[in-house]
């Protein structure tokens, strides 16, 4: 006997002329208990654009979606790629979703969310004070030295501003640890964080 395909599990809108939720990592006993409704027809596809990444391709698959064989076709529910163009943002129809929107990359990158996150922290002190104290070098070496002689003792993470999954973080104490002509985020290292 053949194996059936997952299928894709949605959330009901909320309010009405909203659209459905797609659901992702629920099995089929809790998909049931939370009121979520299978959906059959139309298959839900996936095209994947210059991915590598097999634990968002796997999270598709076991969530019921088909990958689009057709790699130019427009036939597709959601799109996980790099940024897109403007035009192409034009081109999308309601029902289509993607993982990036303009101005991804002011939250998405290390060192641009620090800027805002700073910027906003500037004007709304006490709103704003979510993330450990941050230096992004080249830019912040000066005021990062003074601050590891303020704290000999203090521990700092280093993050490379555009990377992911944890791909090139490292710990360190003192500023010779640090190459410095790279761009790299540094911040003081919480050790009992409080995880969302």
């Amino acid at each position: 006997m053949a194996k059936q395909k997952p299928l894709a599990h949605l959330l009901p809108p909320l309010m009405p002329s909203m659209e459905p939720t797609v659901v992702f990592g629920v099995c089929e006993a809790a998909s049931e208990e939370a009121g979520l409704q299978p959906c059959v027809r139309p298959k839900l596809y996936v095209r994947f654009a210059g991915i590598h990444n097999n634990g968002v391709k796997a999270a598709f698959k076991t969530s019921g979606f088909r990958v689009i064989a057709n790699k130019s076709s427009d036939n597709y529910n959601a799109l996980w790629s790099g940024a897109l163009k403007a035009e192409d943002f034009r081109k999308l129809n309601r029902y289509q979703r993607v993982n990036h929107f303009p101005g991804t990359w002011e939250l998405g990158r290390k060192d641009r969310l620090c800027r805002n996150i700073g910027r906003m922290r500037r004007r709304h002190p006490d709103v704003f004070n979510i993330q450990p104290r941050s230096f992004v070098l080249p830019t912040d070496g000066d005021e990062w030295r003074l601050e590891c002689e303020r704290f000999p003792d203090g521990m700092y993470i280093i993050k490379p501003p555009a990377s992911s999954r944890g791909r090139g973080i490292r710990m360190m104490r003192r500023p010779s640890d640090v190459t410095p002509q790279k761009d790299l985020l540094i911040q003081r290292y919480i050790r009992d964080p409080h995880l969302i």
